[in-house]
């Protein structure tokens, strides 16, 4: 996956539809890791946005418009990709590490940039047993 320090394509849609404000988010579009804030970018979170990568298939375009249309596939696919990046985190690093990345996952599936209206104990539950799943 290339990564370029600039908005992808779609910026102007993501940014009608998501609410950014106060995040400093990076996007996968297709085989492209966009870093418009050009953040340092962890293996784990590079791990999460591959999933996306895979989720994506041969159409970006497509995937986006339904996951921001659509707030129930945007959970399955963040669900998925927070859960691998839990198993990534399970295989690399300390028990103590492990707990701190379900903390702050389930803060960030939870948030308002995600619009879902969950709550951190929903998002926690649901990364927990996809993550089962997917072992």
């Amino acid at each position: 996956m290339k990564i370029i320090n600039e908005k992808p394509p779609n910026y102007l849609d993501i940014s009608l539809s998501l609410s950014l404000t106060g995040f400093q988010p990076i996007f996968a579009y297709g085989d492209t890791l966009y870093n418009p804030h050009e953040l340092d970018i962890p293996e784990d979170v590079m791990y999460h946005e591959n999933i996306h990568c895979t989720q994506q298939g041969d159409n970006p375009t497509i995937w986006w418009t339904k996951y921001m249309l659509d707030s129930d596939f945007r959970e399955d696919q963040e669900v998925e990709a927070f859960a691998g990046q839990l198993n990534f985190i399970k295989k690399y690093y300390p028990n103590t590490a492990v707990k701190e990345a379900e903390e702050e996952m389930a803060s960030n599936l939870s948030s308002k940039l995600y619009n879902l209206g969950i709550s951190r104990e929903q998002a926690k539950t649901a990364i927990r047993i996809k993550a089962k799943d997917m072992v």
